[in-house]
């Protein structure tokens, strides 16, 4: 009895002990990705309202109550954190997060603002008293996406308000975007007309014996463009732009459409008026020289008779 007791306790211990080793292992493992993605734990401790360091120094070492740490967040943020708590306290979600701007003069109030993540979790085992957040240093991150967003905007405008039409289709020619002008010269019914997204630019009249799917050229011409399911009929000015990868994979195809339709009357009209006024200045030129002819005629007539 006392051996296979000894046993029974060795093999406890050594169980224990291999446990431990892997919690040790993991807590390691963790405070080391903390380290690299430059993130913090803080303990909010919501019955005496107080929040205190877990992992780094976020906090002032002796923590702070609610209170203080909301003065730490940018005012236009405190409402979101505010909400962001409310959501683990009383609607009773498990775990939450949000992006504020955080001081990180601390106590200072420099107004070093940085965007941080909080990904909040609510101690379930301790009746919600705690709750645990990681959060993480994201401000350049989103100062990068705030930068797109302002240049996919202004592009976007550009996009729009350009008086050519503009496209974009993938490298199957299937269209993904059009401008205004774009879908007003080729009469679509609606911004996703189904006749233009159904069909590639490889189905459209005007280029069925122009380009192919295989290898695309840039082109640039000049046609009379007529969709008959859409009735358009008018003279077009076109560029097509292919966009091949570093491999030389087809990648985008941009399409440009220019209506010359008044352009070309305007063209013809001033041409038929160049014809017009030469003529005029032939037949001028034509009088001119008969009533030269006639008036040196009548001269010499004058001087023979004297």
């Amino acid at each position: 009895i006392f051996i296979v007791t000894w046993g029974i306790n060795r093999i406890s211990i050594l169980r224990i002990r291999k446990s431990t080793d892997q919690s040790k292992e993991i807590s390691s493992i963790m405070q080391h990705t903390l380290d690299i993605g430059n993130s913090y734990v803080v303990c909010l401790d919501v019955r005496r309202q107080h929040a205190h360091n877990i992992h780094g120094h976020l906090l002032p070492e002796d923590g702070m109550d609610y209170q203080e740490s909301f003065e730490m967040i940018h005012p236009n943020d405190r409402k979101i954190y505010r909400e962001f708590v409310t959501r683990l306290v009383k609607e009773g979600r498990t775990s939450d997060n949000c992006i504020f701007r955080w001081d990180i003069s601390g106590r200072k109030h420099l107004q070093k603002w940085r965007y941080m993540h909080d990904q909040g979790a609510i101690d379930i085992s301790n009746k919600g008293a705690n709750i645990f957040c990681t959060i993480t240093d994201v401000t350049d991150q989103v100062n990068e996406e705030n930068t797109e967003k302002e240049m996919t905007s202004k592009y976007r405008k550009m996009f729009e308000q350009s008086i050519i039409g503009l496209a974009f289709y993938d490298k199957d020619g299937k269209l993904l975007t059009a401008n205004q002008k774009m879908r007003e010269i080729l009469n679509f019914q609606s911004d996703d007309d189904p006749f233009y997204l159904e069909n590639t630019i490889y189905d459209m009249p005007t280029f069925r014996e122009v380009i192919n799917n295989r290898h695309i050229q840039e082109l640039f011409f000049c046609t009379k463009s007529v969709i008959i399911e859409r009735g358009v009929n008018c003279y077009t000015e076109m560029h097509v732009h292919p966009i091949y990868d570093e491999q030389g994979e087809l990648v985008y195809i941009t399409f440009s459409i220019r209506d010359v339709t008044q352009e070309r009357e305007l063209y013809l009209q001033n041409k038929e008026n160049d014809l017009e006024i030469r003529q005029i200045n032939e037949e001028i030129t034509e009088y001119e020289n008969e009533l030269l002819y006639l008036m040196s005629t009548c001269n010499m007539r004058f001087f023979r008779t004297r």
